[in-house]
């Protein structure tokens, strides 16, 4: 299960991938995201955390250093 705290003006979505082999789904994949409504009246769409199941165990995954800026433009000051 997935736990998190939402503000109010954001939407929950929880999104559940589960890949089936034979008989028994054998790994499975939850992303817990939220939709927040931007100023320019937009939504966009923010993951927050992610499960991953394989074979019976449940893998917490966490963020990379730094991935989360790489849409981010940087500019130097010289």
């Amino acid at each position: 299960m997935l736990n998190y705290e939402f503000e109010d003006e954001v939407i929950p979505i929880l999104i559940h991938c589960v890949a089936e082999e034979g008989d028994e789904p054998r790994q499975s994949h939850m992303l817990l995201a939220g939709v927040e409504k931007n100023a320019d009246e937009t939504y966009t769409l923010k993951p927050l955390k992610q499960k991953l199941y394989v074979d019976g165990l449940c893998y917490l995954l966490q963020e990379i250093y730094g991935i989360e800026n790489k849409n981010v433009k940087t500019t130097r000051i010289t």
